[in-house]
Formats: C-alpha cells, structure tokens, sequence
C-alpha cells in the first residue's frame, strides 16, 4: 500500500460484492446475506469497507419516512458484519 493509498475504503455495496460478504458471513458465523439484501433501493443504504482492495465489512441501513411512536423518521441500522480477521 502506497503512502498515498487510504488504509480502508467505504464505498456503495455492488451486486459483484455478493460473494466476498457470503464470505464474510460465513467466516463470521453468521447466516449469509443475499443478493436482494444488498442491492441497492430507496429504502436501504448497504456499505462495504475494503482494506487494502479486499472486502472487511458490510454494513446496511433501511429508512423509515414516517416516525413511529417516539421513534423519528430516518435511517435505522439493518445489519452490519465485519470480516473476524482484524486488520494487521
């Protein structure tokens, strides 16, 4: 990695990106998420987290336009899974 390389990177999840988060799902022990759970919608923002090129962590939010209860409209996190392997 180059000085001028970011040691991770957040970016829009991509439908190419299925298989490195079933990956880390399983490495996670945690039950895979799906094709649909990551595309992109108005109602869901998903993130992946690269270090180094390779893919660390997945993380999703759904909005919610209307408050319910005390709860205020706004993004509310769906889920997030961060590869177990740590970073060197």
């Amino acid at each position: 990695m180059s000085v001028n390389e970011p040691a991770y990177l957040l970016r829009e999840a991509r439908t190419d990106d299925l298989a490195g988060v079933v990956g880390l799902c399983r490495d996670s022990g945690r039950l895979a998420w799906t094709a649909g759970m990551i595309a992109p919608g108005p109602i869901r923002t998903v993130v992946v987290a690269t270090v180094g090129g390779e893919l660390a962590g997945v993380a999703k939010t759904h909005h919610h336009p209307e408050a319910d209860g005390t709860a205020p409209a706004g993004h509310y996190l769906g889920g997030i899974v961060v590869g177990p392997g740590g970073v060197a």
